[in-house]
């Protein structure tokens, strides 16, 4: 038996991404607790994005950092062919997303960050790449391409918003805070001050970019996945030992 079961955990990726962790969870014995901090939304420069798509078979590479980004760069190019442009994907469910599409990705790194991303490209010098990104994406991704000498671009398929829902819980029923992205944690420190949380809440992180994220707007986090994936932080709350024994 694993330390997350009988815990209560709070899931707060948006809900139309949150069942798979959900179902993680309660794989280990947990109750997830959904509360959406964000909502994904279509880019403010649907333009941007339109002409973007209509460009990409001029590109050498196509790099997609999240699944959201690949729905919706697909969703824009309508079906258009791309047969000699390579395509690269920063982790698993992004490949998953883009192989659901039908685009099965060219490269994938082991390690689901941005230096690992662009490692896994290999000899790109000189060579042009569209990188399809979030409004608020981290420039971590792009320095790491631009220092593999790729000339690169960028577009934003689509952005993240704050929810405006109350929490369905109160805060001492719950045993783990998850953060599976920064735009989570900036959205909750827009709602309360880190500081007000019980002492017993352990802060969860989908990996170093969130941990940094949520770390400087004042949350403690506790734990954070080796691997950078729902099953990942799964794991690493199993295994981690500073749950809150039951009834405590």
């Amino acid at each position: 038996m694993g330390n997350l079961q009988g815990k209560r955990v709070v899931v707060t990726r948006p809900r139309e991404s949150a069942a798979e962790f959900n179902a993680l969870l309660r794989a280990r014995g947990a109750s997830a607790i959904e509360w959406p901090l964000i909502e994904i939304a279509p880019a403010l420069d649907k333009g941007a994005l339109a002409t973007a798509a209509d460009n990409a078979a001029n590109f050498d590479w196509l790099l997609f950092s999240s699944a959201n980004g690949a729905r919706y760069f697909f969703e824009t190019l309508k079906g258009r062919k791309l047969s000699l442009v390579r395509i690269g994907a920063i982790g698993p469910k992004t490949a998953a997303a883009l192989t659901a599409l039908g685009h099965k990705p060219d490269a994938m790194p082991s390690d689901f960050q941005s230096h690992a991303f662009a490692e896994a490209l290999g000899d790109v010098k000189g060579k042009s790449a569209l990188l399809v990104r979030s409004e608020i994406a981290l420039p971590e991704l792009s320095h790491a391409l631009l220092a593999k000498a790729m000339k690169l671009e960028e577009v934003v398929a689509y952005r993240t918003i704050a929810a405006t829902s109350a929490a369905p819980f109160a805060w001492n029923d719950a045993d783990v805070l998850t953060f599976a992205s920064g735009s989570a944690a900036q959205s909750l420190a827009q709602k309360i001050s880190p500081a007000s949380l019980p002492a017993h809440l352990v802060v969860a992180s989908i990996g170093p970019s969130t941990t940094k994220v949520a770390s400087e707007l004042g949350f403690t986090v506790a734990v954070e996945a080796e691997q950078h994936t729902v099953e990942g932080l799964t794991e690493a709350l199993d295994k981690f030992p500073g749950l809150r024994e039951k009834g405590a």
